[in-house]
């Protein structure tokens, strides 16, 4: 065996202390969220609520509806019922929202809410964490999803759309859970600019009741299930000056079929299938996702 000289050795410590401190990342990522420093800034809790205020295609105000019944930007692909329709897609009770998925005369009929109308009106917010508790269905085809679009390019179609896929599910792969960020072409030909995905294994997610949500900063977007880091992503769109820092505005469905590739399974669905929602709420703050110094 060589021995090594003890100055060098002291030298070559330091080096490697050196090495490895700009090796090192500059963030810390906790595994679990830590909502101490933030605020919450929206609240909707369907066990404590009589009636849910909820309008066709609104609009929203301050003493009216908190949701519209229909994507605002007009962008629907399957049936979603109005709530006063003749199949009933919302309905509220023991502690939570339902919201349906059911064929009727060989149709799609679903639920969807969505927080601002197409005028902009209502509930969005830039960065935050975003979160939804909810049990989810395990029926063939059913595709429930809790996501998040930009309102400036709902405004201005000339402007390029995010999404933030929180949470989706799809009733083939019950045991997966899809987290995704999108950038669209919001103009009438709707074409994917990029993407990118985050799949997690969630067994117990149509067992229980369970937290789907995301925190946006504007350095990293990291999603959580019941508060867990599952996955994330910089805040950042290669090949385009983008990001993620832009007011988002929440959407939550059930929907039958219609969704990627495979998922769809015509007239399969026997009855009906739900989504049982117990809040959706959003926080204004930062420091959540990282490791306290």
């Amino acid at each position: 065996m060589r021995l090594l000289n003890p100055e060098r050795l002291g030298l070559g410590l330091v080096v490697a202390a050196l090495l490895a401190a700009v090796a090192a990342p500059s963030r810390a990522f906790a595994q679990a969220m830590n909502l101490r420093h933030y605020t919450m800034t929206f609240n909707q809790n369907f066990g404590a609520i009589n009636a849910l205020k909820v309008s066709d295609f609104g609009p929203i105000s301050r003493r009216g509806p908190t949701w519209i019944a229909h994507t605002p930007y007009d962008g629907d692909w399957v049936k979603f019922e109005a709530p006063s329709g003749a199949f009933q897609p919302f309905r509220l009770g023991h502690g939570y929202l339902t919201i349906r998925t059911q064929i009727i005369n060989g149709v799609s009929n679903g639920g969807l809410l969505s927080s601002v109308d197409a005028q902009g009106n209502g509930f969005s917010q830039k960065y935050g964490y975003f979160e939804m508790k909810a049990k989810l269905p395990a029926g063939p085809g059913t595709w429930p999803a809790f996501w998040l679009m930009s309102l400036p390019a709902l405004l201005n179609r000339d402007l390029p759309m995010d999404e933030i896929d929180i949470a989706e599910q799809w009733g083939n792969s019950i045991n997966d859970l899809f987290s995704t960020l999108h950038l669209w072409d919001a103009s009438a030909s709707w074409r994917q600019l990029w993407n990118t995905q985050s799949v997690s294994n969630q067994p117990t997610m149509t067992t229980g009741f369970h937290s789907f949500g995301v925190d946006i900063q504007p350095d990293y977007i990291t999603f959580y299930y019941d508060r867990e880091r599952i996955g994330q992503f910089p805040n950042a769109i290669p090949g385009y000056p983008d990001k993620f820092d832009q007011p988002m505005y929440i959407m939550l469905d059930l929907a039958y079929g219609g969704g990627a590739p495979g998922i769809s399974a015509p007239n399969s669905l026997s009855g009906h299938q739900d989504l049982q929602v117990k809040y959706v709420r959003v926080w204004q703050g930062s420091g959540g996702s990282t490791v306290a110094d």
